[in-house]
């Protein structure tokens, strides 16, 4: 069968020139990046059809074992130009820098060990003729090196094959079946020729197979339909040179043609291409091409790009770059018999720096809204008719309105009364008349009805030329500035925690009231308060609960001058304007103060204090308490105690000084004793603070403390006495109460803790048995934090053990919630010292003290003791409180012992010890010395 042969060998020199005819056109038109891979492999498929047509028509061996070798060259050119067609293809064309060394070198060998006579046996074992149709057919038998190359080729083309399907061989697109169809033809054709089958079983078919593989990979890869698709851009060269990047799509969404702006900008694989593979990596251009938004010509769409470029030190850096996205559509009168959109041409106009430029400007707008929006002062424009222009966050919180909605509405629209309207435009117009600047208080309403003062300053407002004038204004609310000046004015004058006349507005009014009376020749009154006991509800309840008695007492205070006793005012009917005269003032503290503006003498004076003491003396109710505090009053009337302010405040606060020690809860006149009295206790304060800084004028004295059955020396209470170089001698019941209200009693404590602890420490070192020393501790030092460990530093530094100890704390000392009161106490019981509770039953006496505290004694205050064999009530209580004692295991001590009557009663009830007259009087501390060495004497000789 020659002509079959023949037949055949045509055939493949017609494929072959097709396929060298491909490879040249494409090497021509590399429009794409893989032109040059796909022509490389279109020509080694060339030299192996070629190869394969000459080995058929070689009459000798020699010739058909040289074309083999053509062809072999072929082969080998083939698998690593496919694999780097498809590499570029799907937009991995980095891997193919990776891997074309390896390419290079597996083929070069390849080529090396089939043309080298040398070698080749490594590649055909044997090589002879074998019968054909026709001719004589080359049959070879393959050796191991051709298997490693058969193995290695497939693999590449495998590889290939794989990657094209990963990443673009998904779905049915007519391009991806061409590459499909180019893999699947040469090895189906070499499967035939394997298992000589087909219409040929003697002829090997794989280069006609070869062949459509060469046509199926142009189509697809490099696309003569983009070879001709561009021939419908009738102006291509000038679409190459455009800056804008154009893209024309069909109406399947393929990719068909892009400029050489859009390669460059795009990196697109071989054309045409389905957009989804051609457009991958950029998923916002492909979006926009997928959304039908592109399908016909309409506005703009920005697109943001990121490419890559080249940095200053050579490396790749990504830059994110703004096009304008527009489509045009491609009209196509071939589709139904009518006009109709056969596709879209794109065009990608680069806007980076357009839109930097808008974003810049409208920042600039933004943060000048911003700035605007921040000020605390409305800021509006408005033109010659009331017409808003421009306003800020402030201004249109004025009117209730967002500021876009405020926008060019007019102040007609706005305000209800035309005549303000009218004032304000007619000031704005003078204002863009003059061209000078004006400033003016302008009042104003709210929308929820609130008025408001507003200090606007208006300037001309710079517009267009071809625009009308306008005005800016600048309203500063100065409404709180105008209601501070008033506040000031009422705080300048009036107590902010009772709301009553403070003392600088008090001396005001009373200088006032004193020239009315003296001109009017009558009487004044002047009432001076002090709450007792206040300073315990600061203690206890704290300070709130403390201002809040405070402002109740104001208001009774208050109450208790508001009536209409003849009484008050001399001379004239008075009703509730008597009471408007009265002045009430908050001097500061505790401390208040009435003017009686006119009163008939001391008797309405009296009355009226009689009212207020009445008033103070009713329980206080705070929270879940009833405070019972009670005041006393001092009373100056003008002019006899004073005919000008100062001497008639000192001579009201000289009385009031006068009724508190009188026993409280009760009012006093100012007299001559008192101003003698008051001035006596202002110069034992004096002496006093002297007294403390020498100390040579202070001493302690010992009572001693015996037991009552055996009259043996337990204790001894340590008791301060004081001579003064410029008084004298000072007696206690003068100095000590002193000491209290002034705030000695601190340092005058400290100097008996550290003296007593001075001669304990002395007569401990003369071997005396030192008794347990009783010492007075004030309600100051309680709740002081440090007394505790200063009080412990006084016992180290003498060397005494604080069980030596015991510290007498009367009943209004412990009488507060402090929380510190019950840790200085627990601080000192640490340290071993013992606690006696004071004048019991003469205070607020309460068992929950007992058992709070743990009391180890309890000490019955003088004034029972005193009753005893003389009234039978304090017999009782004495007797109970003993009973008490013994019943809580709290031994008891009565004081102020003086004869044997009262001392056989305490020793028959049982009480422990007593201390008194009878027993011993304070005695100084050499004395004391003395009699300690008298006891160690006694108890020698009953020892021996």
């Amino acid at each position: 069968m020659p002509h079959l042969l023949m037949t055949f060998v045509g055939l493949l020199f017609a494929g072959g020139g097709i396929l060298l005819g491909l490879a040249a056109l494409t090497w021509q038109r590399r429009s794409a990046t893989s032109g040059r891979s796909l022509a490389a492999m279109l020509a080694g498929a060339a030299v192996w059809v070629l190869g394969a047509a000459a080995e058929h028509l070689a009459p000798g061996v020699a010739g058909k074992l040289l074309a083999s070798k053509v062809q072999y060259v072929g082969v080998l050119a083939i698998p690593p130009a496919a694999l780097a067609t498809v590499l570029v293809a799907v937009g991995r064309a980095r891997w193919l820098e990776r891997s074309l060394p390896f390419l290079l070198g597996f083929a070069a060998c390849g080529i090396g060990l089939a043309a080298t006579n040398d070698w080749h046996g490594l590649v055909w074992e044997r090589v002879a003729l074998a019968p054909g149709p026709g001719f004589p057919i080359l049959a070879l038998d393959y050796g191991p090196a051709y298997a490693v190359i058969a193995l290695g080729c497939h693999v590449q083309l495998l590889a290939a094959l794989w990657l094209y399907v990963a990443y673009s061989g998904r779905g049915f697109e007519p391009e991806a079946c061409l590459v499909h169809l180019g893999f699947a033809a040469p090895w189906a054709t070499n499967v035939l020729y394997q298992l000589r089958v087909g219409p040929w079983p003697e002829l090997d078919l794989t280069p006609l197979g070869l062949v459509v593989t060469g046509v199926a990979f142009t189509v697809s890869f490099h696309g003569l339909g983009n070879v001709f698709s561009t021939l419908k851009l009738a102006h291509r060269d000038v679409l190459e040179h455009i800056a804008d990047a154009i893209l024309v799509f069909d109406r399947d969404e393929r990719l068909l043609s892009a400029n050489r702006a859009a390669r460059a900008l795009l990196a697109l694989p071989p054309l045409p291409a389905p957009a989804a593979r051609a457009l991958a990596p950029f998923d916002a251009l492909l979006a926009w091409v997928r959304s039908g938004a592109a399908s016909a010509a309409e506005g703009g769409f920005d697109i943001e790009i990121r490419t890559a470029r080249a940095a200053d030190g050579g490396e790749a850096a990504t830059e994110r770059r703004v096009f304008d996205a527009r489509a045009v559509p491609i009209e196509d009168a071939r589709l139904s018999g009518r006009a109709a959109v056969g596709g879209r041409v794109v065009v990608l106009r680069e806007v980076t720096e357009q839109r930097a430029a808008e974003r810049e400007h409208r920042l600039h707008r933004e943060q000048l809204r911003q700035i605007l929006d921040l000020m605390p002062h409305a800021v509006f424009a408005r033109d010659g008719q009331g017409h808003f222009l421009l306003v800020n966050e402030s201004c249109a919180r004025i009117y209730g309105m967002r500021p876009e909605n405020l926008l060019g509405r007019s102040q007609y629209a706005l305000h209800d009364g035309a005549e303000d309207v009218a004032r304000m435009l007619a000031h704005d117009r003078r204002v863009m008349e003059s061209g000078a600047a004006s400033t003016i208080e302008e009042h104003f309403e709210d929308d929820r009805g609130r008025s408001h003062v507003f200090r606007t300053t208006r300037v001309p407002f710079l517009r267009s030329e071809d625009e009308l004038p306008a005005v800016l204004g600048v309203a500063i609310n100065v409404t709180r500035e105008k209601e501070r000046e008033r506040l000031l004015e009422r705080l300048a004058s009036t107590d902010s925690l009772t709301d009553l006349a403070n003392r600088r507005h008090f001396h005001e009014v009373l200088e006032h009231a004193l020239s009315t009376a003296r001109h009017k020749a009558h009487r004044a009154g002047l009432l001076f308060i002090d709450l007792d006991r206040f300073k315990m509800v600061n203690d206890v309840y704290g300070h709130l609960v403390g201002d809040e008695v405070l402002r109740e007492v104001a208001s009774r205070i208050q109450d208790s001058v508001r009536f209409t006793d003849q009484v008050l005012v001399a001379g004239r009917d008075t009703g509730d304007d008597a009471g408007s005269e009265t002045t009430v003032s908050r001097l500061g503290g505790d401390e208040f103060i009435v003017l009686l503006p006119e009163v008939t003498g001391p008797a309405g004076a009296a009355h009226v204090a009689r009212r207020i003491l009445a008033a103070l003396a009713r329980p206080i109710a705070t929270g879940d308490e009833r405070l019972q505090l009670g005041a006393s009053v001092g009373v100056a009337i003008f002019p006899e105690d004073g005919a000008d302010p100062e001497t008639l405040l000192r001579h009201c606060d000289q009385a009031l000084g006068n009724a508190k020690r009188s026993g409280r809860g009760k009012f006093e006149f100012f007299s001559a004793a008192i101003g003698e009295a008051e001035e006596r206790r202002h110069e034992i304060e004096r002496a006093l603070r002297r007294a403390l800084e020498r100390r040579g004028e202070l001493e302690v004295h010992y009572q001693p403390i015996r037991h009552a059955r055996t009259a043996a020396l337990t204790s001894v209470e340590a008791l301060v006495r004081m001579t003064s170089a410029e008084l004298g001698a000072v007696a206690p019941e003068e100095f000590i109460p002193v000491a209290e209200e002034s705030g000695l009693v601190v340092p005058l404590g400290r100097y008996v803790v550290e003296t007593v602890c001075a001669h304990a420490a002395g007569w401990r070192a003369r071997g005396l048995r030192l008794p347990r020393f009783a010492i007075n501790l004030s309600a100051r030092q309680l709740v002081d934090r440090a007394t505790a460990e200063e009080l412990g530093r006084i016992f180290t530094a003498a060397g005494l053990d604080g069980s030596a100890i015991e510290f007498e704390l009367t009943e209004g000392s412990i009488l507060t919630r402090n929380p510190v009161v019950g840790e200085t106490i627990a601080a000192l019981r640490s340290q071993g010292c013992t606690f006696a509770l004071d004048d019991f039953g003469t205070g607020y006496s309460s068992l929950s003290h007992l058992r709070r505290f743990e009391f180890d004694r309890l000490k019955i205050d003088r004034t029972f003791v005193a009753g005893i064999g003389r009234v039978a009530g304090d017999e009782e209580l004495t007797r109970a409180v003993i009973a008490l004692g013994q019943r809580l295991g709290i031994e008891t001590v009565a004081e102020g012992v003086e004869t044997e009557t009262q001392l056989a009663f305490l020793r028959d009830e049982g009480c422990d010890f007593v201390q008194g007259y009878l027993l011993g009087r304070p005695l100084p501390a050499a004395d004391t010395e003395r009699m300690l060495e008298s006891a160690l004497g006694r108890e020698k000789d009953e020892t021996a």
